[in-house]
């Protein structure tokens, strides 16, 4: 009887969460003064293009390290003031291999350790330890954001806040079930001054509900599309989120980019012109995990 009494509300409170599924959930962030969250990070990117872009040269680079997010208020209207930071890194490719750890900053060129100037190694170090913010409702959208830098990296949309962005679903205003589907376009804010403006329609798809590391998550399916302000081809995104209703946080999250920009190049001190222009184009893939 009394294995009874534990398993018989274990199975009622199953079935309530996958009947509040099939009708509909209100899929909602939650945020909390203080709480500090900490996100493992995997990337993976191939580039192409000229060695002298604005993007790293051609080849292979793969990054690890630990993100550290950190919700420093909320409103009364529940939109969250957050400030993110890269707790520890390692970057590698291009014969290079850069590790951010405690606050130390070490580069390494063809495995050989590569001496840095003072000045070099205070700006690096600083722009480290310089927090990323943004401010973000309920639903997910972000309506305000700071990068690090002026610039950012390479355009907005591979830029820390700018791939943030698009990796964190937006929720719509009421219930959804799964296998619905619905749409937002987001202009990328990154708060970097000099980086081109993005837009990206994006569309998303509650998939199902399922298990992961033990907690009911729903699986939410992305799709992007956008275009810079000048000189883009093509950018596109697509992945997925493990979202926690009950605790109202993401699990888990996967995202596959690919972009594609035209950018004109002097030549040899000569007037720029279509003819200076060069493709580069990076392909990769991101993964986080709330740790």
């Amino acid at each position: 009887m009394r294995r009874g009494g534990v398993v018989v509300p274990i199975m009622v409170g199953a079935l309530a969460v996958l009947a509040a599924a099939e009708q509909g959930l209100v899929l909602r962030y939650r945020y909390a003064t203080g709480r500090v969250e900490r996100y493992a990070l995997k990337a993976a990117f191939t580039v192409t293009g000229p060695t002298n872009g604005p993007l790293p040269g051609p080849g292979s680079y793969r990054a690890e390290g630990v993100i550290k997010l950190k919700t420093i208020s909320v409103s009364t209207v529940g939109v969250a003031s957050q400030e993110a930071r890269v707790e520890r890194m390692e970057m590698t490719g291009d014969g290079t291999k850069t590790t951010w750890k405690n606050g130390t900053l070490t580069v390494q060129m063809n495995g050989q350790p590569y001496r840095m100037t003072r000045e070099d190694q205070e700006n690096e170090r600083a722009e480290l330890l310089r927090p990323m913010r943004q401010e973000v409702d309920a639903r997910g959208e972000v309506t305000s954001a700071r990068d690090r830098s002026d610039e950012g990296l390479f355009v907005a949309g591979l830029n820390p806040l700018g791939l943030e962005q698009q990796m964190s679903v937006i929720f719509p205003d009421g219930p959804v079930a799964p296998g619905q589907t619905w749409a937002q376009t987001i202009k990328l804010l990154t708060g970097a001054a000099r980086a081109p403006d993005l837009t990206v329609g994006m569309t998303y798809k509650f998939v199902r509900t399922e298990k992961y590391k033990g907690a009911d998550v729903a699986r939410i399916s992305f799709e992007g599309k956008g275009r810079f302000a000048e000189d883009s081809l093509k950018h596109r995104v697509s992945g997925y989120q493990l979202f926690d209703s009950r605790a109202g946080v993401a699990r888990y999250i996967n995202m596959k980019t690919d972009q594609a920009i035209a950018i004109l190049m002097p030549a040899g001190g000569a007037k720029q012109s279509a003819s200076n222009k060069v493709i580069m184009a990076a392909k990769g893939e991101i993964e986080l995990a709330r740790q």
